[in-house]
């Protein structure tokens, strides 16, 4: 997530802004727009054939939290446009050549910039530059070989699409969920699914076993925080209210005694959770390599789809 901040995204992902999906691609902001309670900017993906229906292009809705960054560079758009020439400006629209402002460089081998000319500024060489980064860091934390090709570690990791893939991919690597309890793994996927840092308190309940955890995921996936942080990448601090709110609810709580206990509206709870079973999806999705942890989550993800922490 851009900064850790889905209301600073919102703010400024304002018409015909470029800006970064988690998967790679470029998308150009047309408008903001809702579903279901949760906001969505409707995009058009860079380098795709615009279709048109009913006299309007066919945009697609991206979640914010899927939006990796917001890039520098904006396209003129403006509302009275009629819909095929703002049919015929996308279609025109080329990351190569849409302009050479400042784009903000990410931090590189020597050989990497050397690869580079000096003046490729655009959204094409900054993803470029941005690969390379992350290419570099993969090498260095075993996902990925010599030859660029996936480690069988990288395999299994690359099946993680989440926020923080890669400090959940060393909590599994270090072992931290093994062995746990549904309601114990619930709680420490919480964690990475906070897009900031705020105060809750958590009153009233024995959390003995779930800080037991807490701690243990923290101190092995610290020095990976730090590397992470050193090259650059966004870090995210990890709370524990979340992994007590998540723990106590898959223990079986109901949701007034859940809402007694969290000094947290019952909206941000219910997305809490929410989300919460969104990253142990991801989990399920390792039955080949990790079929222990992926029988866990799915336990843990029984526990916690209830009423009415529940999105589909």
């Amino acid at each position: 997530m851009w900064e850790g901040s889905v209301p600073l995204v919102r703010q400024r992902l304002t018409r015909g802004r470029l800006f970064l999906h988690r998967d790679g691609s470029v998308f150009l902001a047309i408008r903001m727009a809702e579903r279901r309670g949760k906001p969505l900017c409707m995009a058009h993906r860079i380098g795709r054939r615009v279709k048109v229906r009913k006299g309007a292009p066919v945009l697609r809705g991206i979640h914010l939290e899927d939006i990796q960054a917001l890039l520098p560079q904006k396209l003129d758009l403006p509302l009275e446009l009629e819909p095929e020439e703002l049919r015929a400006r996308l279609e025109a629209l080329d990351l190569g050549s849409t302009g050479r402002r400042q784009w903000p460089l990410e931090a590189g081998s020597g050989r990497e910039q050397e690869e580079l000319a000096p003046q490729d500024q655009t959204a094409s060489g900054w993803l470029w530059r941005s690969f390379l980064q992350h290419l570099e860091f993969l090498k260095q934390t075993g996902f990925v070989d010599r030859q660029d090709r996936l480690t069988p570690e990288g395999r299994w990791a690359s099946r993680l699409r989440l926020d923080h893939p890669v400090l959940v991919a060393e909590a599994i690597r270090m072992g931290v969920f093994e062995g746990r309890s549904a309601p114990v793994l619930a709680g420490l996927m919480a964690p990475f699914v906070l897009d900031r840092d705020r105060e809750v308190l958590i009153r009233g309940h024995d959390l003995e076993e779930m800080a037991e955890a807490f701690d243990a995921l923290v101190g092995a996936i610290y020095d990976m925080g730090r590397l992470l942080a050193e090259s650059g990448f966004p870090t995210p601090v990890l709370q524990f209210w979340p992994a007590a709110a998540a723990y106590l609810w898959a223990r079986g709580l109901s949701w007034k005694e859940l809402t007694a206990a969290v000094s947290l509206d019952e909206g941000d709870l219910v997305s809490l959770i929410v989300r919460t079973a969104d990253h142990l999806r991801q989990v399920c999705d390792l039955e080949e390599t990790h079929p222990g942890l992926a029988h866990a989550a799915r336990l843990a993800l029984r526990r916690i789809q209830r009423e009415p922490a529940i999105y589909t």
